[in-house]
């Protein structure tokens, strides 16, 4: 899953429903094209092993999209060091939910 979904312009916080919704639209996506090539199988395989690391990728992406709320509502207010706590924000999501072993 791509951190694309960040740039919504919409203030609403992502849950990590929606999130699992767009990993299973991704799948849905992906085994919808697995019949129109030689080897189905192997297809349905490859789907799986896209959907499951994006599913490991929502808590972290959920955290990144709060930050950018944060981020949006600190400048509508006006209070000056925005960018600062969002990076630093953003940095407590990266080490917080990014696995190594992946």
């Amino acid at each position: 899953m791509k951190l694309f979904l960040l740039l919504i312009p919409v203030l609403a916080q992502m849950t990590y429903d929606d999130c699992k919704r767009d990993c299973t639209l991704d799948w849905v996506d992906c085994v919808n094209g697995c019949d129109s090539i030689g080897n189905p199988q192997y297809c349905h395989q490859n789907c799986q092993t896209v959907v499951h690391p994006c599913l490991d990728e929502c808590p972290k992406i959920v955290c990144l999209d709060q930050c950018r709320i944060n981020l949006e509502n600190c400048r509508k207010n006006g209070k000056g060091v925005c960018e600062i706590h969002f990076k630093e924000c953003e940095q407590t999501c990266e080490d917080t939910y990014t696995h190594e072993d992946l």
